[in-house]
């Protein structure tokens, strides 16, 4: 059975074009292939598309597609 007190309560928060994200430590394999992009990489939305979205991570050249469950807002670049 269930035990409350061992559940921690998420909250999805939806994120829009113009959010700051990272890619959540849960993550291990991505849907998508990411190249450099790992946990400490910090992006900022382009795209929303189907459940996908277009996300440029700083100091890379190209926007990369990510799954919207791989990532979470983060509200200063420096977290």
């Amino acid at each position: 059975m269930l035990d409350p007190s061992e559940v921690e309560l998420v909250e999805d928060e939806e994120l829009h074009i113009g959010d700051w994200v990272k890619v959540r430590a849960s993550v291990s394999t991505p849907t998508h292939q990411w190249g450099e992009v790992n946990h400490s990489s910090v992006g900022v939305v382009h795209r929303m598309e189907n459940g996908d979205l277009r996300v440029a991570f700083c100091f890379m050249e190209l926007a990369r597609k990510v799954f919207v469950g791989h990532l979470y807002l983060i509200d200063d670049i420096a977290s």
